[in-house]
């Protein structure tokens, strides 16, 4: 009996088998069909390789592009996005001395992407399904045009504001610097640069706890300072007292009153008021002594990311200089080199890169898109809750005009020229500063009208 029922079972088997059989034969694809599939070439992703520059080297935003590039590749099946370091300039240096050049570089700046101008393809002539720029602001879109051709996307720009250190204020029981633009400061009086130089020498200390008021003080062992400005090439520097442009409409070298007023003002902060930080403690600070606790005040973008060390933080409006209020906008973005085999596919990642939140939030940017600065405070403070992110938005009302990311030529020369023009300001007490900035006029029109 357990034979019998046995054999049933295979038998059962084996016409539940022979249906299937049938089944597919009916059902399956013809002949043809099978010969087409055979026949057809097996899809291959086009491996993007994509070098990180600039704030994209950050620390702080590596996990966010590692996360959009791990999110991008799971989300189509065209592109493989590969993503590499290289700290500063130096990466994209090396790579086109031998000739090992990315598809897809950024973030960076247009005067940085501009020192390598003849390696970027024309964004302008390539027509990308989806790519247009119309959704983009204009003016970010601008501020890529060099010599008769687009060089970048804009990601966005990082208007100018004033960090300050809550913590600092307190001490010295002074009112916190203004959040909202045209107001005045609480403790009276228009909130101008000339109130920074007056409350500024009452957050400067020396290491005897002796302020920059008093005639005792010793800026050599100062252990506080009062204000100070991003951009030791001067040219960031100089947008907060206007426009920074130093050519005239035939592209000749002329520094603006701007630059002959922010280099008395600066000079002045440091040697007479004593409240800005000399090239001394610049340097023993690496540079950033807000980053490090020990300024109340800095005017800078918001690409800068506070802090070193643990304390209170928040951003106020930009003081105004002469009754006027400028936010320098540092613009960034991604360019394709010529060099590319894949420049299409590379478009299509920085269209992604640009419209993602997560990127966004991460670079604490002004985004290009105009449909992406929805909720922009909101997209902000969920990883900086504690910072005032409105101040970013009312910035944006008070941009450099001409801007600070003005096209110029042979920019390597001219910055590092800034740069020795700086440090004069910031090491020679005794500095002749008109003189000073004729020479530097007469030699910035020597390199650029090469």
């Amino acid at each position: 009996m357990r034979k019998l029922r046995r054999y049933g079972q295979v038998f059962y088997g084996l016409a539940l088998l022979l249906a299937a059989c049938v089944l597919l034969i009916a059902c399956g694809p013809s002949d043809a069909q099978i010969e087409e599939l055979l026949a057809a070439p097996a899809v291959e992703k086009v491996t993007v390789h994509w070098l990180v520059v600039g704030e994209g080297t950050e620390p702080w935003m590596q996990s966010a592009e590692n996360d959009f590039v791990d999110r991008f590749n799971k989300s189509q099946d065209e592109i493989k996005l590969e993503m590499e370091l290289g700290m500063g300039g130096g990466g994209l240096s090396d790579r086109i001395e031998a000739g090992n050049i990315p598809d897809l570089v950024g973030p960076l700046s247009p005067n940085f992407g501009s020192r390598f101008n003849e390696i970027w393809a024309d964004i302008g002539s390539l027509a990308v399904e989806g790519s247009g720029l119309d959704a983009f602001d204009p003016t970010t879109v601008d501020a890529w045009r060099r010599e008769g051709k687009l060089i970048g996307v804009p990601f966005g720009f990082w208007p100018a504001v004033l960090y300050y250190n809550k913590d600092i204020f307190d001490r010295a029981g002074l009112a916190y610097p203004p959040h909202q633009y045209g107001q005045d400061y609480a403790a009276g009086g228009a909130w101008s640069l000339d109130k920074v130089a007056e409350i500024g020498p009452m957050m400067t200390i020396d290491k005897s706890g002796r302020t920059a008021r008093t005639t005792s003080f010793d800026p050599n062992t100062a252990m506080q300072w009062g204000f100070m400005i991003e951009g030791n090439d001067l040219r960031a520097a100089v947008a907060i007292f206007g426009s920074p442009s130093i050519q005239d409409a035939s592209g000749e070298v002329r520094l603006p009153q701007a630059w002959r007023d922010a280099s008395h003002w600066i000079h002045s902060a440091i040697w007479e008021g004593k409240f800005f930080p000399n090239g001394l403690a610049l340097e023993s600070t690496r540079g950033d002594p807000f980053g490090k606790g020990q300024a109340a005040m800095f005017y800078v973008s918001t690409s800068y990311l506070c802090c070193e060390v643990k304390f209170n933080y928040d951003i106020a409006a930009v003081p105004s200089f002469n009754g006027k209020i400028t936010s320098r906008r540092d613009h960034s973005g991604f360019g394709i080199p010529q060099a590319s085999r894949y420049q299409e596919a590379a478009m299509k990642v920085i269209m992604a890169l640009t419209s993602d939140p997560g990127m966004i939030a991460a670079f604490r940017i002004v985004p290009a898109r105009t449909e992406m600065r929805k909720d922009l405070t909101k997209l902000l403070s969920s990883q900086q809750p504690y910072v005032d992110w409105q101040v970013l938005v009312d910035s944006m009302n008070y941009p450099d005009d001409p801007p600070y990311s003005e096209f110029l030529p042979r920019a390597s020369g001219a910055f590092d020229r800034f740069s020795t023009f700086a440090e004069s300001l910031l090491t020679k007490e005794d500095l002749a500063v008109d003189d000073e900035l004729d020479k530097l006029e007469v030699d910035l029109q020597e390199i650029i009208g090469q």
